[in-house]
């Protein structure tokens, strides 16, 4: 039973309660009252995914927000590197040249981060790796942009 928006109790329908199993039930009254794992913290999503884990349940978008919790606060850091190069350079292009070329980099960056995030909410990569390969990327690139304009 279950009660209606004016109050009164409501019999389900057969087709409502057909098939549904306690297990199942318990299961899915589990996931409501877990919070989206954007909103936990690193060790509450931890153990939540210690939890789903333990009872069998796949878990690729817990896992992506995990890494993600990681990597996203290096990428201050990618973009410092990928920014320092142009702060270095002697020969001073226009300023609009400058700031083209380095909007063209944080947009490669994103473009890498935003496939990453979806080959692992798709399933084609894994959680770590559709995180920290783009991460990673930025930052070799951002290394030999800096070693570059370091030489020059």
């Amino acid at each position: 039973m279950r009660f209606a928006p004016d109050g009164a109790f409501v019999r389900p329908l057969p087709s409502e309660s057909a098939g549904a199993s306690l297990p199942a039930a318990l299961a899915l009254l589990a996931a409501r009252e877990r919070p989206r794992a954007e909103a936990q913290s690193f060790a509450g999503l931890r153990r939540t995914l210690a939890g789903l884990e333990e009872t069998g349940q796949t878990t690729p978008p817990e896992a992506l927000v995990l890494h993600t919790k990681l990597a996203f606060p290096l990428l201050n850091l990618v973009v410092a590197l990928l920014a320092w190069p142009a702060a270095l350079r002697r020969d001073r292009r226009a300023g609009s040249a400058e700031l083209l070329v380095g909007l063209g980099q944080l947009f490669f960056l994103w473009a890498l981060l935003a496939g990453g995030w979806t080959a692992g909410r798709v399933g084609w990569l894994s959680p770590a790796a559709a995180v920290w390969v783009p991460t990673a990327a930025g930052g070799v690139l951002g290394g030999m942009l800096l070693l570059r304009a370091l030489r020059s």
